[in-house]
C-alpha cells in the first residue's frame, strides 16, 4: 500500500518541489541605462558568465496550507540542470532533501525517509503546473537571480506598470513574462509571470545584491508561487563559489517500492 501524506509533510515537499523546479549567479552588467532594443537587454541578461558550482546557505520562511515554516536551507547547483537542496529544522535535524538530476529526474525525501516522492519526468510535471515553456531548473535560476531557463519568444518594452519600464517576453501557450532591471547594480529586480488572459501566475523579486568573486547574487529573494505553495521568502547568509562536490551528489536514484509520485501528490492537492 502506498503511503499517504500528513499535512505538514505534503506542505514541506510541495515547497521543496516549487523551489527546485530555477544556473548560478550573474556578473554585474556593464550597460549604461536601458538599451533601445529589448532584445539587447535580454541577451545581456541571459548570457552572463557563471561558475561551475555554487553553494548557498540561508533561511527559508513560508506558510503553506496554514503550516508556518522557518527552515535552514542549503542549495548546491552546477548550473546545468543538476541541483541538491537540504532543508533543516530551526533546532537541528533534516526536514527534507531534494535532488534534481539533469533537469529531468526529481527525488524528494522528507522526515527521515518517512516520505519519498519521485518522478523521472520533472519537465513534463512542471509544464503541466505552470506552462509549456517551463523547465525544472527555472526555480533554481530564480533563487540565484538569473533569467529563467526556457524564456524564449518575441520581446517588447511594456510601459503599463506606472513609471517602471519592463521587458515583456511572449512565452509558449500564450503566457508572458515581464522583467524589470535595477540600474545600481545592474541586475534583475522583479519578474511577473502571466497567463494568456493577463492574470498573474507567479512572481519573483530580488534585493540585497552581493558580489562574490566577481559574480553578483541576491541575498533577499521573494517568490509568489501557484497554490498550494504561495509566498516564499529566502535570506541568503553565505555563498561559496566552486566548492568541492562528491561525485554522486546529484544522483536521483529511484526509491524502493512504496513511494508516492509527485503526480499523485499534485492530484491530492487538486482534490
Amino acid at each position: 500500500m502506498r503511503r499517504r501524506l500528513a499535512r505538514g509533510g505534503a506542505a514541506l515537499v510541495g515547497l521543496s518541489l516549487a523551489l527546485m523546479l530555477m544556473t548560478p549567479g550573474c556578473r554585474p552588467l556593464r550597460i549604461g541605462g536601458l538599451p533601445a532594443q529589448p532584445e539587447q537587454l535580454f541577451t545581456e541578461l541571459a548570457a552572463l558568465e557563471s561558475p561551475s558550482q555554487v553553494h548557498m546557505v540561508g533561511r527559508l520562511r513560508t506558510e503553506i496550507g496554514g503550516v508556518e515554516m522557518n527552515l535552514g536551507m542549503e542549495l548546491l547547483t552546477d548550473g546545468r540542470g543538476n541541483a541538491k537542496m537540504e532543508l533543516s529544522y530551526p533546532f537541528g535535524g533534516r526536514a527534507a532533501t531534494l535532488v534534481l538530476q539533469e533537469d529531468q529526474r526529481l527525488l524528494a525525501i522528507a522526515s527521515g525517509e518517512r516520505l519519498v516522492l519521485y518522478t523521472p519526468g520533472a519537465a513534463e510535471l512542471l509544464q503541466g503546473w505552470v506552462g509549456e515553456w517551463a523547465r525544472p531548473a527555472m526555480i533554481v535560476d530564480l533563487m540565484l537571480g538569473r533569467v529563467p531557463a526556457g524564456f524564449q519568444g518575441e520581446m517588447a518594452w511594456d510601459d503599463d506598470h506606472g513609471d517602471q519600464r519592463m521587458l515583456a517576453v511572449a512565452l509558449d501557450g500564450g503566457h508572458s513574462a515581464l522583467l524589470s532591471v535595477q540600474r545600481r547594480p545592474q541586475a534583475l529586480q522583479q519578474l511577473l509571470l502571466e497567463d494568456a488572459g493577463g492574470a498573474q501566475i507567479a512572481s519573483a523579486s530580488w534585493d540585497g545584491w552581493l558580489e562574490v568573486e566577481g559574480y553578483l547574487y541576491p541575498t533577499d529573494i521573494r517568490l509568489e508561487m501557484p497554490d498550494p505553495v504561495g509566498s516564499v521568502a529566502l535570506t541568503i547568509e553565505s555563498i561559496v563559489i566552486d566548492p568541492a562536490v562528491v561525485s554522486d551528489t546529484y544522483q536521483a536514484t529511484p526509491p524502493r517500492p512504496g513511494y508516492m509520485s509527485f503526480e499523485e501528490l499534485f492530484e491530492q492537492w487538486r482534490e
